[in-house]
C-alpha cells in the first residue's frame, strides 16, 4: 500500500493526502476523515524517510556514545531515551569506538539525521573552539567536562561527576577494607581525557600515606570540617596535602592539612545568623567559629566572588554587624600539635617568613592559620621546617 494507492481510494490527489498526513490546515474536515480512515483501514505505514527529505529539521535528538563496550552507560542511555521520548521528540543514537571522534560523527550525523540536537554521551576532556565549529545545534556533554580543552563556561554544555573526589572516595574505601596494593585499569595516562583525569587523581592518591598514616592526625581536623586530601610525602610540595613521615612507635610529631581556595567573611556576633544566611544562600561553610564575640566562616570560593560579595552585603544588611569584613583567595594550614606550646613558634615561623596569618583558630588539638592562597606553600615549608626543630 502506498500514498497513491490511498489517494485512488479516496478518490483525491496525492498532495491532498500528504497534507492530510502532515497535518496541514488546508483541507476539509470530511476529506481529513476519510483519508485517515483509509489510512487506518489499510495500515498504511507513511514514509519518514521520504518525508524527512522535504523537511529542513526534523524531530531528531542525536545521541552518540563513545566507547561502544562501556556497561556504565547502559542505564544512562534508557534514561535519555525515556526523556526524549516523553518530550515529544526522537533519539537517533549512533555508537562509535573509545578513540573515535564524537564531534566529527555529530557534524556528520546532524546534516543526515537533520538534528535538533545532540548529547555526547562520553567524549574528550579538551575542545576547542575550532572543533566544535563543525556543530551547528545545540550540544551537551553528558559524564565528562572540558577540562583540557580552551572552551569558555558559555561555548559548552556538560553534566558530570566529580571524578576526583570520587576516585579518592573509591581508594579510600579499597584502604578501609584493608587493600594496600591497588591498581587502576586506564586506556592511556596522556589522553586528555577521562583516563589522564583518573591517572593524576591517582597519582596523587598513590601518595596517600594511609599505610604510615595515624587516625589521630585525621580526626581533628575531621571534626574542624576541612576536607583533606591526604599524603605521605616528607616534603610538603604537594599543596592541600597532609604531611606526615613515617613514625616510630612512641615518637610524636606534629602533622599538618590544607585546604586550597578559600574565603573568610568576618564580622562581629551573629552566628546563628550567618549560619541562616549561608543556608539561604546554598553556601556551605568549612568552618562557622565564633570566639570572643567575633563570627569567623570559612567557605569556598568556589560559589564565585559574585555570590560571596552578595552574602557579605545580605550579612551587612540583615544582621547589621558593627564591622564585616570579606577576604577571597586564602588556604587553611591546619596542624595537629598536641602541645599548645608549640603553636606561637609555629606562627612565628609562619609570619618570620613573610606570610601574614589572617586567622588563628583552636580546635581541640588541631590549629588552623588561614594564610593568603597564593603563599600557601610558603607556609606549609615553613611550618614543617620548624615542626621539625620542635618536640611536640
Amino acid at each position: 500500500m502506498t500514498i497513491k494507492d490511498i489517494a485512488r481510494q479516496c478518490s483525491v490527489s496525492v498532495s491532498t493526502v500528504s497534507r492530510v498526513l502532515n497535518d496541514r490546515p488546508d483541507v476539509s474536515d470530511d476529506v481529513r476523515r476519510k483519508v485517515l480512515s483509509a489510512i487506518k483501514a489499510s495500515n498504511y505505514i507513511p514514509n519518514n524517510s521520504a518525508r524527512d527529505l522535504v523537511r529542513t529539521k526534523s524531530d531528531a535528538i542525536g545521541l552518540i556514545v563513545r566507547g561502544v563496550s562501556n556497561p556504565f552507560y547502559t542505564d544512562i542511555i534508557r534514561t535519555i531515551e525515556s526523556t526524549i521520548t516523553d518530550a515529544g521528540f526522537t533519539m537517533v543514537m549512533q555508537q562509535i569506538g573509545a578513540c573515535d571522534d564524537e564531534v566529527k560523527c555529530g557534524a556528520v550525523m546532524e546534516r543526515e539525521k537533520r538534528l535538533r540536537g545532540i548529547i555526547f554521551l562520553g567524549g574528550r576532556f579538551d575542545y576547542t573552539p575550532a572543533d566544535l565549529a563543525l556543530l551547528n545545534v545545540p550540544f551537551v556533554c553528558c559524564s565528562y567536562s572540558n577540562r583540557y580543552g580552551t572552551l569558555t563556561e558559555g561555548e559548552y554544555s556538560s553534566v558530570s561527576i566529580a571524578d576526583g573526589d570520587t576516585a579518592q572516595q573509591a581508594v579510600e574505601e579499597l584502604y578501609r577494607h584493608g587493600h594496600r596494593r591497588i591498581a587502576a585499569l586506564i586506556s592511556s595516562p596522556d589522553d586528555q581525557s577521562i583516563s589522564q583525569l583518573r591517572y593524576e587523581e591517582l597519582q596523587t592518591l598513590s601518595r596517600v600515606g594511609m599505610q604510615v598514616l595515624h587516625e589521630d592526625a585525621v580526626a581533628p581536623v575531621q571534626r574542624a570540617q576541612i576536607p583533606l586530601r591526604i599524603c605521605s610525602t616528607l616534603e610538603p610540595e604537594t599543596p592541600g596535602t597532609l604531611v606526615r613521615t613515617q613514625l616510630e612507635p612512641g615518637v610524636r610529631q606534629i602533622c599538618f592539612a590544607g585546604r586550597r581556595q578559600l574565603a573568610l567573611l568576618r564580622l562581629t556576633g551573629a552566628e546563628e545568623g550567618l549560619a541562616s544566611l549561608c543556608r539561604q544562600a546554598e553556601i556551605a561553610p568549612f568552618s562557622l567559629q565564633s570566639v570572643c564575640g567575633e563570627t569567623a566562616a570559612i567557605l569556598p570560593m568556589a560559589p564565585g566572588s559574585e555570590a560571596l560579595h552578595r552574602l557579605q552585603e545580605q550579612a551587612q544588611q540583615t544582621l547589621q554587624p558593627k564591622r564585616c569584613m570579606l577576604r577571597e583567595n586564602l588556604s587553611v594550614l591546619a596542624a595537629l600539635c598536641r602541645s599548645t606550646a608549640s603553636v606561637p613558634a609555629l606562627v612565628q615561623a609562619v609570619e618570620s617568613g613573610g606570610v601574614p596569618v589572617h586567622l588563628l583558630l583552636k580546635c581541640g588539638e588541631c590549629v588552623l592559620l588561614l594564610v593568603n592562597d597564593s603563599q600557601y606553600e610558603q607556609a606549609l615549608r615553613a611550618a614543617y621546617a620548624a615542626s621539625r626543630q620542635l618536640r611536640d
